[in-house]
């Protein structure tokens, strides 16, 4: 019986790990997906206006990112760049810095 709840212990350790783990990653790959459609439909938005719903998306994904570190500019097309570190703690014994950029400038290249 010792065991098994030893091995259920274990195994719940190691799902919450890995959801620390993926949770970063997950929030930037929808945050990124978001801030490119925003700057897609944009195109007759002020650049106060974007900067407002790329910061209402922070606040909803959580993300630790601050106004100064959100650049929004306009060549053609507003195209947003910005940049942000999240550390994931596991249990004090894992420790670790993931960096995330968005640049979408480079994203509707790429698309094309």
């Amino acid at each position: 019986m010792i065991k098994k709840l030893l091995y259920l212990l274990i195994f719940f350790l190691m799902v919450q790990s890995g959801i620390k783990l993926a949770m970063p990653y997950y929030r930037y790959y929808a945050f990124k997906s978001d801030v490119e459609e925003i700057v897609k439909i944009s195109v007759e938005m002020r650049p106060e206006e974007i900067m407002a719903n790329i910061l209402s998306l922070v606040s909803q994904y959580n993300i630790p990112l601050k106004k100064e570190n959100i650049y929004v500019g306009k060549n053609g097309i507003y195209s947003v760049k910005t940049h942000w570190k999240e550390t994931v703690n596991i249990y004090d014994v894992y420790k670790r810095d993931y960096k995330f950029f968005i640049d979408t400038a480079n994203s509707a290249k790429e698309s094309h």
